[in-house]
């Protein structure tokens, strides 16, 4: 009822208009306040009622209810635009997961490839370039394995695991 009219209400005896709040003890008054947020989907009534004639509602009790369900439905509005960056973050989170295994697995099967081909090959300078090929093959994959397991925010690791791989790889060559 105060949904639609956007306002507090006041009932005298709402349980004669309600049958599902008749469950015993009497209600004397009800002060009804809408809980809405303009947009967000949220909707309800916060109900506050008394059982007697020792206090009267007035318009402060209604000021007050409404700046508490202005406040309520913000809060829940929040809670769930929080939800759904969760689930974004998590989608986005498993699509990269899957695109980095599938970068990974390309890049191998490139290097395996090529190791393949050496098999056929008697040329020593053609030789030369597969293998010199399939070096940087793998130099991408181990780059890409260093970047995608790095932390987001240490450049200086990346670099450093990076040259730490590459010396590894051309081991004696006088570099500190």
């Amino acid at each position: 009822i105060c949904v639609d009219t956007a306002g507090p209400l006041l009932l005298d005896r709402p349980e004669r208009l309600f049958d599902f709040l008749d469950v015993g003890l009497p209600f004397h008054r009800a002060l009804l306040v809408p809980l809405t947020e303009r947009g967000s989907g949220v909707e309800g009534t916060i109900w506050v009622v008394s059982h007697g004639p020792l206090h009267e509602f007035d318009s402060e009790d209604a000021r007050v209810l409404q700046r508490v369900a202005v406040f309520t439905a913000t809060a829940v509005h929040l809670a769930r635009l929080a939800d759904e960056a969760r689930a974004s973050a998590a989608a986005n989170q498993l699509a990269f997961d899957e695109l980095d295994h599938r970068m990974k697995n390309m890049l191998q099967m490139m290097a395996n490839i090529l190791e393949l081909n050496l098999n056929s090959i008697d040329d020593p300078a053609a030789r030369a370039a597969i293998v010199s090929a399939r070096g940087r093959m793998l130099a991408m994959a181990q780059i890409h394995r260093i970047g995608s397991s790095a932390e987001e925010d240490d450049l200086a690791k990346i670099v450093r695991a990076v040259c730490d791989d590459l010396m590894g790889l051309h081991p004696g060559c006088g570099v500190a």
